[in-house]
């Protein structure tokens, strides 16, 4: 069984890796074993002093880029690949939430949302899955979507927008890139609290979400672990195209 999930020795790309979930992903696959490489804006470099500090196998690598643009991208992967080679794994975390009334969003809300919960997410694939190709070992590509793709919410209508737009990439790459061998799926987390969601689960919208979850809790970090090394590694080799929903149930509620 312990084969069966292993990722010892894959490279694994986490976008957005240096906080919140992303930095769980890099403790959880860093800790299987993994070669991990963490692409954000901007490393704290405390945190990362600590990684490697605790780390058993390999020196993890950070990689300051902007994704938004080609030079950023660019710039991602030549640090993973310098120091890993191709990516065996994309996990494609990196994002930005934003809590606006529809009637209030402006043009610049929505291309910042877009740029990179969106557009970087397509283009950041796009370059894992030609490098995949290229190695001709495959590969598993991991988008991180939202409930909110498929559950409205006030003030939410740019942030769900992207992440439904994510969902259904998700689906077309799975498509067109299976018969490389390359495997593409998405979790879609439910409430979690992150730094990103703080500014939305503080009293009382915390203790209402908790109250209709099925599981009377929120998300905790590591509750996303199972299921993205599932999609990482050969237990998940027959899944493709699927969204992945950890949420504790409440996509059955409010």
């Amino acid at each position: 069984m312990n084969e069966l999930f292993s990722v010892r020795d894959k490279t694994v790309m986490i976008t957005g890796g240096s906080s919140g979930l992303g930095l769980q992903l890099v403790h959880l696959f860093m800790h299987r074993g993994a070669r991990v490489c963490s692409i954000a804006t901007q490393h704290d470099p405390r945190v990362c002093e600590n990684l490697v500090a605790s780390m058993r196998f390999h020196t993890p690598v950070f990689v300051d880029a902007n994704l938004t643009g080609d030079a950023g991208v660019n710039a991602a992967f030549f640090g993973c690949e310098t120091a890993f080679g191709p990516p065996d794994v994309l996990i494609n975390n990196a994002g930005l939430s934003l809590r606006k009334k529809f009637m209030d969003v402006n043009r610049d809300d929505w291309n910042r949302l877009a740029d990179i919960n969106f557009k970087a997410m397509y283009f950041v694939a796009q370059a894992a899955a030609k490098r995949m190709r290229d190695a001709g070992k495959g590969g598993s590509i991991i988008n991180m979507a939202s409930i909110l793709a498929n559950k409205a919410m006030s003030g939410s209508s740019v942030y769900s927008a992207t992440k439904a737009g994510v969902a259904q990439m998700t689906r077309s790459m799975a498509h067109e890139l299976g018969p490389l061998g390359i495997r593409v799926n998405a979790i879609a987390p439910g409430w979690f609290e992150t730094r990103m969601t703080a500014g939305i689960l503080s009293d009382p919208a915390k203790t209402y979400l908790k109250g209709v979850n099925p599981l009377r809790r929120l998300g905790q970090p590591g509750d996303l672990d199972g299921a993205a090394l599932l999609l990482a590694s050969e237990a998940g080799r027959y899944i493709n195209g699927t969204v992945v929903t950890v949420d504790g149930g409440q996509s059955l509620s409010g």
